[in-house]
Formats: structure tokens, sequence, C-alpha cells
């Protein structure tokens, strides 16, 4: 026999019942929601990544336009653009910008 609570006569067994039952009602729909939750947020994975690529090579270039003493970043910014996927990736340019590469290995 289930405990009563006193003065009240609340039966536990009808409370935890109704709990059950209403899991079972909500649990699909959460699944659903995130289901497709995930799928937004990979879809907003690989959009978002584009945007910062773009991001990436418009700081670069407006590194390399700044009139500045010393290096200033301008070393990464043309890494930035001589990558495989960058602008700058044919070889006629590559060959001209290869010291880029070995200063940043020697350090």
């Amino acid at each position: 026999m289930m405990p009563r609570f006193p003065k009240q006569g609340i039966d536990l067994r009808s409370i935890a019942g109704s709990i059950d039952s209403w899991v079972r009602k909500v649990e699909p729909w959460s699944i659903l929601i995130a289901s497709v939750a995930l799928m937004v947020s990979v879809v907003h994975f690989f959009v978002d990544h584009e945007d910062r690529g773009r991001a990436r090579e418009a700081s670069a270039w407006h590194v390399l336009g700044i009139v500045a003493p010393g290096n200033s970043g301008k070393i990464a910014a043309l890494e930035e653009l001589n990558r495989d996927d960058g602008l700058f990736c044919f070889e006629g340019f590559r060959g001209k910008l290869s010291w880029l590469h070995t200063e940043r290995e020697n350090r």
C-alpha cells in the first residue's frame, strides 16, 4: 500500500502516472525539436564558416593597406592570402613569397 500524505489524501501513484503519461506525450516532440535544431546548427556552421573566411581575407587586405613601420602583422596577412585556397595560390607569385614560409618555420 502506497503512503498517503496526512490530511491531504494525495495518492503518489496517480501523480507518478500523470507525470509518466505527460512524458510519453512530450518525448517524441522533444526528439523532433532536437533533430531540427541539430540540422539548423549544421547549416549555420557551414554558412558561418564561409563568412569567416571572407572576413579573414578582408582583414588581411586591410592590414596590407595600412602604412606602418616594421612587420605590423603583414607577414601573417600575406600568409593568409597565400594559403592553398587563398587568393595568391598560383605558382608564379608563390615562388616570390616563399621566404615567408621559411622565415616562419625558422622561429
